[in-house]
């Protein structure tokens, strides 16, 4: 009887950390990024950055979030507020083109076609120069979801020597 329980423990155990590595949450690539739309993001709401992850010379372009283009300016529409919980009605009786209508109309900023914010501008780029990293092989990079996590991974010839 103590096999037995033994075994099914052990298959559980097994099959729980099968399943727990199989649940990983990642974006995963196996070479450096070559413009921005490919490079990983990280941050905290506050400060971010763009990895890029070339292992000679690693670019980050960082940005915070006091660092934008244009001027203040303020494309409220002021019938929003009214109009908003008429929106939501027609979305909960499933009448999705009236409210997506009501809403261009009504909550969607006055300057529709013009500046309706102020985008990011990048705060700097820094880049992290390797020497002797150029040559490389069984590249990885992801970006882990899971737990907020940049990483990149590869192997230089002379370190399998």
């Amino acid at each position: 009887m103590k096999r037995l329980t033994l075994t099914v423990f052990l298959i559980s155990y097994f099959s729980f950390l099968i399943c727990a590595v199989a649940q990983q949450h990642r974006l995963w690539y196996n070479q450096p990024a070559q413009t921005w739309t490919q490079a990983l993001p990280i941050g905290n709401g506050v400060m971010g950055g763009m990895v890029f992850g070339t292992p000679a010379v690693e670019h980050i372009q960082i940005n915070e979030e006091t660092i934008w283009a244009g001027q203040p300016n303020n494309v409220v529409n002021p019938n929003a507020k009214k109009a908003l919980p008429e929106v939501r009605q027609l979305i909960f009786e499933g009448k999705y083109k009236e409210a997506q209508d009501l809403a261009n109309a009504q909550v969607m900023p006055q300057a529709a076609g013009k500046n309706m914010g102020m985008p990011f501008q990048p705060f700097g780029d820094l880049y992290i120069a390797m020497p002797g990293h150029a040559d490389y092989r069984n590249y990885e990079r992801w970006l882990d979801l899971d737990n907020a996590k940049s990483v990149v991974k590869y192997e230089r010839p002379t370190d399998s020597q």
